[in-house]
Formats: structure tokens, sequence, C-alpha cells
């Protein structure tokens, strides 16, 4: 019965994921990503993005006619005229999609080693000294910066410029009080409206120091024994909030206050626990990830807030999370919050729309969006993971340590 259960399960996330993919994966889908015009190489909202799912379709599915699609999206990204190197809006972003559709192959090597001469190029001039004052989270932060680069360069080649970035990330969280790491940050109201732009510490996973952490976690150039895992860790763990002797993390901190408690991928606790576990692994703290996972099963108990299914903001994130450290643990409240995401995601599927999911962009406007982070995309991709279909290598791109990772 478990076995017909979980069959079931794994036909209809294929089923959903396989119908998003044929709509995503066409030319009006690759107008909205703009890469018809030369826009965004990254895979955040661009071609390279949708590529990750019909390289996953591919490789599920070999018979089919996905390998072709895939080629397709990336060729678009590659027109990019965008200068942005970042992995979520830049030509990291493509350089990791050509990795993840190529696996053990050669495909895409000229382009890939294209592209990493640039990346290591673009660090020499932008992560040496003499360190410039930070300007804004997207030079240091997983989406735009520092820590995105750290999830993509893995190769043996990679090894020196893996060091440069190491050493800017320990100059500007050398100061314990997180000085040199200040940025402006947008506060928002309960509904998503603009309040106003502060300077503050962000803490999160997309745009903060999670996404610092994560990124050295996961990068395999980086000792388990790293000085700066420990620091960053540490850090995260004596600035927690919360009651009792749970820990959870806001938004980010001003003076030292903390600001706007949000549950998701991108900002507060999910996010922060996502990195604090892939940290304790790497470098044998038990106690990080004991304390990631009870910060977790807090975060998740309560009834949770209307959202969309999307991965960023959405209920897309706060399962992937779940599964990943759940099945990683393993955890059996984790996994049976995201069986129930799972459900909850699959019901939320319309095939009447778009992309058969709606986004929430704005207050009370929802959107059609064919996109990897925020969009349907991403929501193909995160059913197929909770069906436990295999190939969730992916999930590296947004600093979370794959359910099999050892």
């Amino acid at each position: 019965m478990m076995r017909q259960l979980q069959t079931q399960t794994a036909q209809r996330a294929l089923e959903i994921a396989s119908c998003i993919g044929r709509r995503v994966c066409c030319p009006d889908a690759y107008f909205e990503c703009g890469n018809d015009s030369g826009g965004t190489a990254g895979i955040a909202g661009g071609t390279a993005g949708t590529a990750l799912l019909s390289a996953t379709l591919h490789r599920i599915e070999p018979e089919k006619n996905w390998q072709a699609r895939t080629h397709e999206q990336l060729v678009l990204a590659a027109r990019s005229k965008s200068s942005d190197r970042s992995l979520h809006e830049g030509w990291a972003g493509l350089f990791a999609a050509a990795g993840y559709a190529a696996g053990a192959s050669e495909r895409y090597r000229k382009l890939r080693t294209s592209i990493r001469t640039s990346l290591h190029a673009y660090i020499h001039t932008a992560y040496t000294p003499p360190y410039k004052a930070v300007q804004s989270t997207a030079e240091f932060d997983l989406v735009s910066g520092a820590a995105g680069l750290l999830l993509v360069l893995n190769a043996p080649e990679d090894r020196d410029i893996v060091k440069v970035l190491c050493n800017y990330i320990d100059w500007l969280t050398a100061d314990s009080s997180g000085a040199r790491w200040v940025a402006p940050f947008s506060r928002y109201s309960p509904d998503g409206e603009p309040l106003e732009t502060i300077l503050a510490n962000n803490l999160g996973l997309a745009h903060g120091l999670s996404g610092m952490l994560a990124g050295l976690a996961l990068n395999e150039h980086v000792q388990n024994t790293s000085p700066l895992i420990a620091r960053l860790g540490e850090w995260l763990l004596s600035h927690a909030v919360g009651s009792g002797k749970v820990p959870s993390w806001p938004s980010g901190l001003h003076d030292g206050k903390p600001l706007d408690e949000r549950l998701a991928w991108c900002f507060g606790t999910p996010g922060v626990t996502a990195s604090l576990y892939a940290a304790g692994y790497k470098s044998e703290r038990r106690d990080w990830c004991d304390a990631a996972i009870e910060a977790l099963h807090a975060a998740l108990a309560p009834v949770l807030p209307l959202m969309d299914q999307a991965i960023c903001h959405g209920m897309g994130g706060l399962a992937l999370i779940a599964h990943t450290i759940g099945r990683h643990a393993p955890d059996e409240r984790l996994l049976c919050f995201a069986g129930e995401s799972y459900a909850s995601i699959c019901a939320a599927f319309d095939p009447q729309t778009r992309y058969g999911y709606r986004i929430l962009q704005a207050p009370r406007q929802w959107v059609d969006s064919p996109a990897f982070l925020d969009g349907a995309a991403g929501i193909a991709l995160t059913l197929l993971v909770l069906a436990d279909l295999p190939h969730d290598t992916w999930v590296r791109f947004l600093g979370l340590l794959a359910a099999g990772a050892r």
C-alpha cells in the first residue's frame, strides 16, 4: 500500500511538472522571461531557470523531447546582453544551469569554460583588496553576490578563486558588531505594502548572513574545520530571538533590534535553519543541526498565513526546506509538513491558468509567471523533489543541502 501511494504521488507530481514544463518551454514564456531580447542570463527569472525544469524532466523521461527544449532555453539565455555575473540574475546562473543539464557529460563545456573564465576575472576585480564599504546586499548575498558564486564554483580549477571569495567574506564579517555588512533594508507591512528603507543587517538566506554561511557550507573547497564557518554559525546562534530555549530569527537587525519576522525561504527562520543545518552537517556540529531542526519545528507549527506556492516567498520554499532537512536528518515531523505541503500545492494546481499556478506579486495582485524562483517552473521542480523523484541537486542553487548529500 505504501509503495502504491508513493507511486501515485510520483505520478501526480510528474503529470503537473510535465504540464508546466510544456507551457514554460515555449516562445510566449521565453518572452516573459526576457530572453527573446537579451534579458537575464540568471536562473531566478530567465530561461536558464526554466531550463532546470526541462533538464530534470529529461532525466526522468529521457524518451521525450525535454533535452531539445533544455538546449533551446540555454541558447536563449546565452544571448543575454547583461553584464551581471551573479547566480540568480546573471551569467553564473547560466553557468550553473548548463552544468546541471550536462551532468557527467561534456555538453556545454566550451560555454562553461568561457563563463568560468569571465567569472574568475570578475571576482579578481570585485573581491580583492582594498575592500570597499558595502553599498548593497547584492555585493555579498546568495541571489546577486559572493555567496551565490560560492554555490557554483566547485571544480578543481576554482580552488584559488574560492579563496578570494572566502577572504572577502572573512573581512566583511570580522567585526562582531556586523558593521561592515550593514546595507539598505526594505521593510514591508504584513500584507506586503512597502513601508520604508533603513540600514540594517540582513540575516536571511537570499540576501543576508545566512546566504554567506550556506555558500561556505556547500562549497567543496571550504574545509569542514573552517574558522569562518564557525564564526558565522556562532554569530547567528548568538543573535537568535524567540521564547524559551527554541531559537528563531528575524529578517534583519537594526541597531541590534529585530525587524520583520517573516516566514519564507528568502527571509526569516526557515532560511536561516537551512543554512545552519548545512553548516552544522559540514562542520560536524550536531548541536547546530539540532538547533536548526528545533527552530524549524517551531516556525512551521502555527497555521501559516495565505501565501502562494512559489519558492521565494511561498509554500514551495518552506516545503523544500522541510523536505531536504527532514530526509537528511531524518525527521518525521518535517517530512509530515512536507507531505502536507505537497498535497496542498497539488490541490492548488489550476490547468485553466496560463502556467498552472498564479503568484502573489503584490498585495492582492496575482500574476502568471513561468519563472524558477518566483513562478511555475520552480513550483514544478519543488513537486518533483517532494515526491522523492531523483535529481534534486539543483536545490544547492537555493543554498539547500540535497536530501541525499553525504
